[in-house]
Parts: C-alpha cells; structure tokens; sequence
C-alpha cells in the first residue's frame, strides 16, 4: 500500500511526498518508509500521510507496523515517537534503530 501526495505545477502533478507498508510474512504486521520532499519538511505533510497509512493498516487487520531509521537520524526518531513508535537499537546493526507500534 502507498499513499502520495502531490501538488499542481505547470508542467503537471509534482509528487511531495510517499508513504507505504509491506505486509510482513505472518500477514498481521508491516514495514514502512516514508519520503517526503526537502521543500515540504516542517510543513505536517508527513504526519497526516503517516496518520492516514495508520488508519489504512488498521482497517486491514494489521496489528503492528515497524521500520528501520539511521540512529544518527534524530528528526526522523522524534517524529516517530510522536507518533506513538517505541523505539530500540536493532541487534544487527548498530547504526539502526527499530521503530514499532501497536495499531
């Protein structure tokens, strides 16, 4: 599942920003990424896309969702706290840091 946004620009629809989940193997959780364009940092567009991608795994029966920032990546792990993500240092790689959260 993926969930964009875009804006109108001259030359036609410009994407700023992407979200998705990939239904892990046991079909009750999932991975997720998130791209949002540089000029749209700050703006709350990742939020609302985050929130709706939420509310999309939920009403499919997931009961979890994950992903995978760069420890050094402190925005990104503010934001996921914010979110309600518990976060913890993945075992294997130390400069990774795993996000969950219960749906």
């Amino acid at each position: 599942m993926a969930l964009v946004a875009t804006v109108a620009r001259e030359r036609g629809e410009q994407i700023v920003g992407v979200v998705r989940y990939i239904v892990d193997a046991a079909g009750s959780g999932c991975d997720f990424a998130i791209a949002i364009d540089h000029g749209w940092r700050g703006s709350g567009l990742a939020g609302v896309l985050m929130q709706s991608l939420l509310d999309v795994a939920r009403s499919r029966g997931l009961r979890t969702r994950e992903g995978h920032v760069l420890a050094a990546n402190a925005p990104m792990l503010h934001f996921a706290r914010q979110l309600g993500f518990v976060a913890r240092r993945s075992a294997e790689d130390r400069d990774m840091v795993r996000v969950v959260r219960a749906l």
